[in-house]
């Protein structure tokens, strides 16, 4: 097995879409999942609970940085704050504390599970 850094996008779709679907991993999938909704839950009533968009989305769009289907599959402990705006939110929480496409490649694979 490869390094998910060593595969293209494809590769790792299914891999992941495997994982969702094997019985081994979709239980606790689900409940990190709600543990991760939860979290996202009391963060936008503090206030918070958004993620980065690209510039173009984030206009035409206003409320999908607050959106649980833009939210990353492995969040942040801390949040992130943006020194301009003071505005708090979580990227995703890779091995190297920063944010990564896997995420999003995850996430659209569990979209199986709901």
């Amino acid at each position: 097995m490869r390094h998910p850094k060593e595969m293209a996008e494809p590769e790792i779709n299914s891999y992941l879409t495997h994982l969702a679907v094997s019985e081994k991993v979709k239980q606790p999938l689900k409940d990190h999942l709600e543990t991760v909704r939860r979290i996202h839950e009391i963060d936008l009533v503090a206030g918070f609970g958004r993620v980065q968009m690209p510039y173009a989305l984030e206009r035409k769009y206003l409320n999908a940085a607050a959106e649980w289907g833009w939210q990353f599959v492995f969040p942040q402990e801390q949040r992130w704050v943006d020194g301009t705006t003071g505005q708090e939110g979580r990227h995703h929480s890779g091995l190297d504390g920063k944010p990564s496409r896997t995420s999003r490649v995850m996430a659209e694979s569990l979209k199986t599970l709901r």
